[in-house]
């Protein structure tokens, strides 16, 4: 993502989608705070998706000048 690579958001995105599997697991767990962290884990990998998804961060990761012609 430092270097403006619009394709870097795809491993960013795949780990989110574990985080959420991950997040789900737990959350299916016994107990209050098994439910708690996996509740908390669920809205982290949630709230990762949607920044990667923000209109600022696509237009930041889009490069700023045209290549020269010929």
């Amino acid at each position: 993502m430092l270097r403006r690579n619009s394709l870097a958001r795809t491993p960013y995105l795949i780990v989110e989608v574990f985080v959420g599997i991950v997040g789900w697991t737990v959350l299916s767990g016994d107990g209050a705070w098994t439910t708690a962290v996996g509740a908390v884990i669920l809205v982290l990998g949630a709230v990762g998706v949607v920044n990667s998804l923000l209109p600022g961060l696509m237009a930041l990761l889009e490069p700023d000048e045209e290549p020269p012609a010929g």
